[in-house]
């Protein structure tokens, strides 16, 4: 007697498992759509890496008329190992800097504070924000990019500083 009321209990047990099972399925989720899947291998992002060691002169600018502002030496950036060191022509920032999925990506940037005077303190500004901004970065010809929104700078391989070891 006492197997058959187990063996009513287990059958009881199996349908409701299965039952429960059914209703559970129905409740669940629908597929994921194409864009929820995780990345392929090809679609990946890159890892981050640091950028390519080298010294850029700004050609041009969204936030400035030629070259340069009269007066004020030409803002540079220097990428080594992994380090940027920017010169905005008044004062100097430093901070980390890598490349990952074209964009250049820097923490907060140490700077000097030296008062700057007008236009060049409205220009650093604009800069040293282009910088910190996570900009797009990419190599057309000659020249360096970087570009955030609407704004954007261009910039020429140069020579090392005056002094500087070279590699």
């Amino acid at each position: 007697m006492f197997a058959h009321r187990l063996r009513a209990h287990c059958k009881f047990g199996r349908v409701l498992s299965a039952a429960a099972l059914s209703v559970l399925g129905a409740c669940a989720a629908p597929p994921p759509s194409p864009e929820e899947l995780p990345p392929t291998t090809a679609d990946a992002p890159r890892p981050a890496q640091p950028i390519a060691d080298g010294r850029w002169e700004l050609v041009g600018s969204s936030f400035i008329a030629g070259r340069r502002l009269p007066g004020a030496r030409r803002p540079t950036l220097e990428f080594k190992d992994g380090r940027l060191a920017a010169y905005s022509g008044c004062n100097r920032a430093t901070g980390n800097a890598v490349e990952a999925d074209g964009r250049m990506a820097v923490g907060r940037l140490a700077t000097t504070r030296m008062a700057c005077p007008e236009p060049l303190a409205s220009f650093e500004q604009r800069f040293f924000s282009l910088i910190e901004a996570e900009p797009e970065l990419r190599l057309e010809g000659e020249e360096l990019v970087l570009v955030a929104g609407s704004e954007n700078a261009r910039f020429q391989r140069a020579e090392a500083a005056p002094g500087a070891r070279r590699p």
